[in-house]
């Protein structure tokens, strides 16, 4: 869980735009992962 609320944060800070609200592979995708 804390694994996934800093990658949360992480997606925020790269993004900015509500990532949280996507799905995982979506988020990962954002990320560049």
């Amino acid at each position: 869980l804390d694994g996934l609320r800093a990658l949360c944060a992480a997606a925020w800070s790269a993004a900015g735009d509500g990532v949280c609200a996507l799905d995982a592979d979506k988020a990962l995708a954002r990320l560049g992962l």
